[in-house]
């Protein structure tokens, strides 16, 4: 899903350059287009290792880490790489 959210971001950053390299109102709209579709696709990746933090018994808030510059990427892969738990059962 991460890889799939990275790619859909570099899809629509292209496509918002390539409205900001147009004159007049689309300018504004490429700016506009760039942002909101940025926080979703931040929204998306924090959902996404919050829920893989949950799967690997840490505790999901340090999902925030990947806000982080630099590290945020480094704390990505070695969140991919953690093995799952499997959930505990009451017998």
């Amino acid at each position: 899903m991460l890889i799939i959210s990275w790619l859909l971001a570099f899809l629509v950053w292209g496509i918002s350059v390539a409205f900001i390299a147009m004159d007049g109102i689309m300018i504004a709209f490429g700016g506009v287009f760039m942002l909101v579709s940025s926080v979703l696709l931040i929204w998306i990746t924090l959902a996404v290792t919050a829920s893989r933090c949950r799967d690997a018994a840490l505790n999901p808030w340090w999902a925030a880490s990947i806000l982080i510059p630099y590290i945020g990427f480094i704390t990505m892969i070695v969140f991919g790489c953690i093995e799952s738990k499997p959930p505990e059962t009451d017998q």
